[in-house]
Order: C-alpha cells, then sequence, then structure tokens
C-alpha cells in the first residue's frame, strides 16, 4: 500500500510468484528546458511544436524524439533525430530557406495527436511525413487529410491502436496547395466519420 505521500507503507508488501511482470506506464516528454526557454508547447503531445524540419517556435532550435511526443518504436526516434539533426545544421550553415507561410496541421476526428504540428512551405520543401495516433483502438478506418474541403490524400487501414504510431508522406506539391490549415481526420470505410 501506499500512503497519501505516495509512497509505500512499511509492512503491508506482499509477493506474488510470477515467470514476468510487464509495467504498462503512461510517459510524457520531460521539457523543463522547452518550457524555460518559452517554446510554444502541445498540449496533448507535453513537447514543443515543431515543423517538418523539427525546428521549434523559436528560430534555431530544434527537437525531436520522445521530446517531442511518445514514440512506439526507437525506429521512429532514429528517424526524427536525424530530421532535427540535418536541418539543424543547414540552419547553422544558412542553408535552411526562410518559410513562405507557415500552415497548421490539425488534429481532427478521431486522431489525439499529429506531429509536426505546423508545416513551414518553403521552396525546397521534401515530402511532409506526418506521425500521428488515433483517439481509440478502430478498424476499417481511412485516414482523410484535408485543407478546408478540399481532400488532399487518404490512407486506408485495417486496424488503428492509440498505442501505436500512424505514419503518412504527403507529397510536397500537395502541401503547399493546402492554404492556412491541414485537417487530419479519421473516417470508416463506409464513408461516416468517426
Amino acid at each position: 500500500q501506499v500512503g497519501d505521500n505516495r509512497l509505500p507503507i512499511p509492512g503491508t508488501e506482499f509477493e506474488i510468484p510470477c515467470d514476468c511482470l510487464l509495467l504498462s506506464v503512461g510517459l510524457i516528454p520531460e521539457n523543463e528546458l522547452s518550457k524555460n526557454i518559452g517554446l510554444t508547447m502541445d498540449d496533448i503531445t507535453g513537447g514543443p511544436v515543431v515543423d517538418q524540419y523539427r525546428q521549434t517556435t523559436l528560430p534555431g532550435f530544434f527537437a525531436a524524439g520522445n521530446v517531442v511526443h511518445v514514440h512506439d518504436l526507437v525506429d521512429f526516434v532514429s528517424e526524427e533525430g536525424d530530421i532535427a539533426g540535418k536541418w539543424a545544421a543547414r540552419y547553422g550553415q544558412g542553408q535552411l530557406q526562410q518559410p513562405e507561410r507557415v500552415i497548421a496541421v490539425e488534429a481532427g476526428d478521431g486522431i489525439r495527436s499529429v506531429v509536426p504540428q505546423q508545416v513551414a512551405i518553403t521552396a525546397d520543401m521534401p515530402v511532409v511525413r506526418l506521425f500521428m495516433r488515433v483517439t481509440e483502438p478502430q478498424q476499417k478506418i481511412i485516414i482523410a487529410i484535408t485543407a478546408g474541403p478540399e481532400k488532399i490524400m487518404e490512407r486506408r487501414l485495417p486496424i488503428a491502436k492509440p498505442g501505436e504510431m500512424i505514419v503518412v508522406d504527403i507529397p510536397a506539391d500537395k502541401v503547399r496547395a493546402a492554404g492556412d490549415k491541414l485537417s487530419v481526420q479519421v473516417k470508416r470505410l463506409g464513408g461516416e466519420k468517426e
């Protein structure tokens, strides 16, 4: 047992024989540094708001991996580290273009979070890779990415779980034509919104 101070109460412990113990804990990014320097933070992920280059809202400050949002696979953490490192180096060399404009990326119906939360539109912008999580387990869905009433693209999934990251690549030309906001939402294969 634990007391009001969340410390174990001596004498209340007991043993349970078992072969394996699995722990599932809620993780949130540790971001005291991000908060202390004034970065805009995402209330859902607990990490800083970033663009597709992993640049934060403070020019020259880049973030990636579990600082931005908790990942399920270390491969995604490494990939985001590569993205942030590449573009931070280009920023340091004066090779990261200033954006023509910045558009918001919104988590819509059925989507808990999406990263990056904004896209910096630049002339040499590569494919934009979105990392997202659904709000609840679902089967036979479509991840729909829209800009207002216009459909940008869709991706069909046989199953989606909140604990598993979904990754969608959007061609740069489709993002450039998006206006001022992209929205990501879940739809049923039959066409109904989830």
